[in-house]
């Protein structure tokens, strides 16, 4: 059983440490997009 919550445990570590890589790469997409619709909109 002791195995269990341990290997339970690790992977709910697992999920947040990729939910906080996932979060990084969003704000970087976000962040990208918003340049690409300025540049777009500065263009005749």
């Amino acid at each position: 059983m002791v195995g269990l919550v341990v290997r339970v445990s690790f992977t709910q570590e697992r999920i947040a440490a990729l939910r906080a890589e996932l979060d990084g790469l969003e704000e970087q997409l976000v962040k990208q997009l918003a340049e690409v619709r300025a540049e777009r909109d500065g263009l005749p």
